[in-house]
């Protein structure tokens, strides 16, 4: 918007007020400030928590709270998020998003791989925040942000603002619920987790927005020589995953399948017809009230079930595949509210026991050993047993 439009659009906001005062009364008394209200301050960019912050214990001992802060820039020129204070309820500041961390965690809606401080006029951007704290006694029940955010006070003339302005708000309630254990959904050695993407999953689905990938996890297995794929790489068998039993996490019901669904010729990407076919096949238990188990990906004709059949923990349900929207052969594992891995919002777990071997330093490392069909590379800083723990970036298990 011109400078011209923006005095054209407070001239008519200055004329609809004055038309209202000069209305006949009809019955409702009309606003009035009152007393204490304090200063009016404009605040160009808008926040809110889009879903409850949820928690998990991660290998690293960390307690991780995972959750998205909606940012609406509602002014006519861009704002620059200058910094994210999040603080407990009573004030206490519990951590500080800036530069780097900063550009990190923020993405506009809808590019989640891009990553932008600065939004444009009339747009949406969130930042994906990863809140630790060393342990479950320190878990905030109620969390605020303080958002600091830059607006060139020469391009919002003639509205009256200073070049930083500070908002606290966006209040949310930290769920205290301890997290569900299940046993790990495969088994045997030499399996990497990838949670990458999942984190800033969230999707525009039946006219709301979710995220049931927030803690989700992509397995992938390791050769003996620690390789990822080795041999043709448009075979299915160049993975050392492909065709591994896909297990169930605990004692649950199937509450829906999909099979039929072709596999993919890896890194030659077929488009899926629907979104019900993005996730190949596909299997559902129900855990508990409002706790569901999505198994993604899965061999066509392999699946092992069917709606409505109990199954054991350990129970084959199918084989890994490469099904769906999958560039390569692997599991898709993720724990929702609701039985659709699409249409819900993602809960954490953690793995009842296993063995970390390692921990990848990057996505990048990862994919170059996919590429070259080279050993991954990892530290072994932390490797040993564990029990009640989750991962927390790509790390190498050994499963029961």
């Amino acid at each position: 918007m011109t400078m011209a439009g923006t005095r054209s659009a407070l001239g008519a906001l200055v004329l609809l007020a004055a038309i209202t005062a000069l209305a006949p009364a009809t019955g409702r008394a009309a606003p009035q400030p009152r007393a204490g209200d304090g200063e009016q301050t404009f605040t160009p960019v808008i926040q809110d928590v889009l879903s409850p912050p949820r928690w998990f214990r991660g290998i690293d001992n960390r307690v991780h709270i995972e959750y998205e802060l909606r940012l609406i820039n509602g002014f006519p020129v861009p704002a620059t998020v200058e910094s994210i204070q999040v603080r407990r309820g009573g004030g206490a500041e519990l951590d500080e998003l800036t530069g780097d961390r900063l550009l990190t965690a923020m993405s506009p809606l809808g590019r989640p791989t891009s990553n932008e401080t600065t939004i444009p006029p009339g747009s949406v951007a969130v930042a994906y925040i990863d809140l630790t704290v060393d342990g479950p006694d320190q878990l905030p029940k109620r969390i605020l942000h303080s958002t600091t955010v830059g607006v060139d006070p020469s391009l919002a003339a003639p509205l009256p603002v200073p070049e930083a302005i500070v908002e606290t708000g966006a209040p949310a309630r930290v769920v205290q619920q301890r997290p569900i254990r299940i046993d790990a959904p495969l088994s045997g050695p030499n399996w990497s987790t990838i949670i990458g993407a999942h984190r800033r999953a969230l999707e525009p689905v039946n006219g709301s927005r979710a995220n049931g990938e927030r803690f989700a996890i992509d397995w992938n297995r390791l050769d003996q020589q620690d390789r990822p794929a080795f041999g043709d790489p448009a075979s299915l068998s160049s993975s050392p995953s492909y065709g591994a039993p896909v297990l169930a996490v605990a004692d649950a019901k199937v509450v829906k399948t999909l099979d039929g669904v072709p596999d993919q010729v890896p890194d030659d990407f077929t488009p899926v017809g629907t979104a019900e076919q993005l996730d190949g096949n596909v299997v559902v238990l129900k855990l508990d009230r409002d706790v569901y188990a999505g198994y993604a990906h899965l061999i066509p004709g392999s699946v092992a079930v069917e709606r409505g059949d109990v199954v054991q923990a350990g129970d084959v349900l199918g084989r890994l595949g490469n099904s769906g929207n999958s560039s390569g052969p692997h599991l898709h594992f993720q724990v929702m509210n609701a039985p659709s891995l699409l249409a819900s919002d993602s809960l954490p777990f953690v793995l009842s026991r296993f063995r970390l071997r390692g921990i990848v330093p990057s996505l990048d490392a990862f994919g170059d050993a996919v590429a070259g069909q080279t050993p991954v590379p990892f530290e072994t800083q932390g490797a040993g047993p564990y029990r009640n723990r989750g991962p927390v970036g790509i790390d190498i298990f050994d499963l029961p």
